[in-house]
């Protein structure tokens, strides 16, 4: 079944030519966003006139037949969907326009998994409990320290057991040729040796990883980024914090309980640079809340405004 949302024109004039003096507003009841019956309609309103269509899709109901809790449309028992769509539904239906999500690419990332909700959550989070990092936000500046995880987070076990089951192979494949006394050509040593190396090589990318701590410092003027193997600094960027464009949870491909592992990614400038990947996901939200938080004091382009907080 294909399904169109076509947008007429004339209704679009109507409104905007009846709106002055407050006294009549075009639209359906129910599907209207508050702010459109002001007159103050923005990007995120097409998003709430959209869920409201999908919810009407899912219920066979007007969402106005539908309750409300705190202003909110109160759909979760009416429908059947997963909590991840539920959750992405109830964001697109938020009655401050501020608490949606600022543009339809944003809202179609979390849809596809690209990026997490808790990206545009509008609450305050808290450190998770047993968290590690230390975060110090005191007169104008962030520092950031993310001590090494080693196999303190889900996807760091991950990860630290798809290297041991490849090696395991490996050295099972090894002990059957040797048990058989069987001579191993040219092609097979070859072969077996490009296997070994790719094991070794996600072995030491892991331990790399895990082992690596993190920190970032950030202020008014600029930011730095420092990450630490062993003791020795192997990576240090300086740059001015107006220069950050984006700062986001990026997904790499791979989920956890149906859930996208993420990585933060900064981008200042034409350069990206990834951290944390490592942490655990609840983590990975608070971080970002709060760096975000900061950084949205700043007095900053206003191209780059937008992506501070834009992907789990």
């Amino acid at each position: 079944m294909d399904l169109f949302l076509v947008d007429f024109g004339a209704v679009q004039d109507t409104y905007h030519n009846t709106v002055t003096g407050g006294s009549t507003v075009v639209g359906t009841y129910g599907y209207m966003a508050p702010e459109q019956f002001r007159g103050q309609a923005v990007l995120s309103t097409d998003l709430y006139g959209l869920a409201t269509t999908l919810l009407f899709l899912l219920t066979r109901k007007s969402p106005a037949e539908l309750p409300q809790r705190k202003l909110k449309i109160d759909f979760r028992s009416h429908v059947s969907v997963s909590k991840d769509f539920a959750d992405w539904l109830e964001k697109m239906l938020e009655p401050v326009m501020e608490d949606r999500f600022p543009s339809a690419n944003a809202a179609l990332a979390v849809l596809r998994g690209e990026e997490t909700l808790a990206t545009y959550s509008t609450q305050k989070l808290r450190q998770p409990k047993y968290s590690p990092i230390s975060l110090t936000n005191t007169d104008g500046r962030v520092i950031v320290d993310i001590p090494p995880v080693w196999l303190s987070s889900a996807s760091s076990r991950l990860f630290a057991l798809i290297p041991l089951v490849w090696n395991g192979f490996l050295l099972l494949m090894l002990w059957i040729v040797a048990a058989s006394a069987s001579i191993i050509t040219l092609d097979a040593g070859i072969l077996l040796g490009g296997f070994g190396l790719i094991g070794l090589w996600m072995l030491g990318t892991f331990l790399f990883s895990a082992a690596s701590r993190t920190r970032l410092e950030l202020d008014c003027d600029n930011f730095q980024l420092q990450r630490w193997f062993l003791g020795m600094c192997y990576q240090k960027v300086q740059a001015r914090t107006e220069d950050i464009s984006e700062l986001k949870l990026r997904g790499i491909g791979l989920k956890m309980n149906k859930n996208p592992i993420t990585v933060f990614m900064l981008r200042e400038r034409m350069r990206k640079h990834r951290f944390g990947s490592f942490l655990m996901e609840n983590e990975k939200e608070w971080l970002l809340s709060e760096i975000t938080a900061f950084l949205e004091k700043q007095p900053r382009k206003a191209a780059a405004t937008p992506s501070l907080a834009s992907p789990r």
